[in-house]
């Protein structure tokens, strides 16, 4: 029998016993020190979209990138409470009201929390209508302020 510490190790461990088997499941760790390359050139190019329209084009005023700076930061910060409410098996946030953050502008925000913090990166029901309001703003944004 293992015996150790709850200081012993950051992560909590759950275990199932089976008759057959004996399983040890690890909880993930809330915080990743990892960004996907994909989520690193999303964020990069928006960036540079942004940088490119206002300074080299002229075309947008720079309040534009700074409502995108702080949408994200508050988003980021919504998915930061919807993964402790998880963790503490609270009231969640809905997927709807992070959709509609990210719909709002907090895309960037809403990738890297999905990456630092672990929540709502797996869940295919939720990715698919994550990247096509990241798809909607952009083309909305475009239209909106006749860049494209």
């Amino acid at each position: 029998m293992n015996v150790s510490r709850a200081s012993d190790n950051p992560l909590r461990i759950k275990t199932n016993i089976n008759r057959k088997r004996f399983k040890k499941e690890t909880l993930e760790d809330t915080s990743s020190n990892h960004i996907s390359i994909v989520v690193v050139i999303s964020i990069v190019a928006f960036s540079i979209y942004l940088f490119w329209f206002t300074f080299i084009e002229e075309k947008l005023s720079p309040s534009i990138m700074y409502v995108y700076i702080l949408m994200g930061i508050i988003t980021y910060f919504i998915y930061a409470i919807g993964k402790n409410k998880a963790k503490n098996n609270e009231y969640r946030i809905s997927e709807k009201a992070l959709l509609i953050l990210s719909l709002l502008g907090g895309g960037i925000g809403a990738l890297i929390a999905q990456q630092k913090l672990r929540h709502k990166n797996k869940k295919l029901s939720f990715l698919i209508p994550f990247w096509v309001s990241i798809f909607i703003n952009i083309i909305w944004f475009s239209n909106v302020f006749k860049i494209i």
